[in-house]
């Protein structure tokens, strides 16, 4: 059920993200920003929101219920927080490679259901 649920959010991501690549290709193109500074300046601020949403994920449901060693937390915390940014990272390369935002759900879709079964 929780896969579903990243995924259900991702695909609104894709549209979302879509129009940000949009604004920031228009400030570059302005002057106002450059790509890697927003590529470093998003990675900093995502990667600490994806280990809480790791622990959130797995902290009761993995450690408390389901009495998971609790020498390997560290270990799938990191696990978990690096599938996420790399399918939120794989989203965000939908987003920009479409001008279609549709089109780029449809890739993400393509290649979520491709990779997670």
């Amino acid at each position: 059920m929780f896969c579903f649920v990243c995924f259900a959010v991702a695909i609104v991501a894709v549209y979302a993200l879509n129009t940000e690549f949009k604004s920031i290709s228009l400030e570059a193109k302005n002057g106002l920003v450059s790509g890697l500074n927003y590529v470093v300046v998003k990675s900093i601020i995502v990667l600490p929101i994806f280990l809480l949403f790791s622990l959130c994920a797995l902290g009761i449901p993995a450690f408390a219920i389901m009495n998971t060693p609790a020498a390997a937390a560290k270990r799938y915390f990191f696990i978990f927080a690096a599938v996420l940014f790399v399918f939120e990272s794989f989203a965000e390369l939908c987003s920009a490679l479409q001008d279609d935002p549709i089109l780029g759900m449809l890739t993400y879709a393509a290649f979520w259901c491709k990779r997670s079964f």
